[in-house]
């Protein structure tokens, strides 16, 4: 796992939770420091802190920053559907947040979760961002690599999603893979 969060308290968190799944993680404090990780080594899922420095001599955190970087990340040769658990301390706009997330490239990321780190929440976001059927894997790599859907007019019939499906789960549904509720 690649870990993006400038605050090392949280790095330490994740990376415990990380650990306790048997699996390995480098870590960024920054988006700069992260991009050079990406074009180095392949990673089987990223778990991004939405509020980050673009690099490491910076001190401006924001979610602009996270969101302009998942769509780099996106357009990155091989990372078309690279699992991204986003992770964020801002509660308000959460729906505006995970809707946005969702328009960038189709899918932009495949988790959500808030901090304060919940351990068995992440644990879950993790496990789940790597059981992602193929189905929609190949559609995502479509989506990033096609053009834009047609718009959608009043005499146009309505389609089914072509990125994925609309899940109902016991505690959270998922549209396209990303828990929406």
């Amino acid at each position: 796992a690649l870990i993006v969060d400038d605050e090392e308290e949280i790095v330490r968190t994740v990376g415990d939770i990380v650990r306790t799944l048997g699996h390995d993680y480098r870590s960024a404090g920054d988006i700069e420091t992260a991009r050079v990780h990406l074009e180095q080594e392949r990673y089987d899922y990223l778990i991004l802190d939405m509020n980050i420095p673009v690099a490491p001599d910076r001190l401006t955190r924001r979610r602009e920053n996270g969101r302009n970087f998942v769509a780099t990340i996106r357009s990155m040769d091989g990372l078309a559907t690279l699992p991204i658990i986003a992770i964020t301390g801002h509660a308000r706009g959460e729906s505006d947040f995970i809707l946005s997330g969702m328009r960038a490239g189709g899918m932009a990321f495949t988790q959500y979760v808030q901090k304060a780190i919940d351990g068995d929440k992440l644990d879950m976001a993790i496990r789940e961002a790597l059981a992602r059927p193929t189905e929609f894997l190949d559609a995502a790599e479509a989506a990033a690599a096609g053009p834009d859907p047609p718009k959608m007019t009043r005499d146009s019939k309505r389609r089914p999603f072509e990125c994925g499906e609309l899940v109902f789960y016991p505690n959270r549904v998922e549209l396209c893979g990303v828990k929406i509720l």
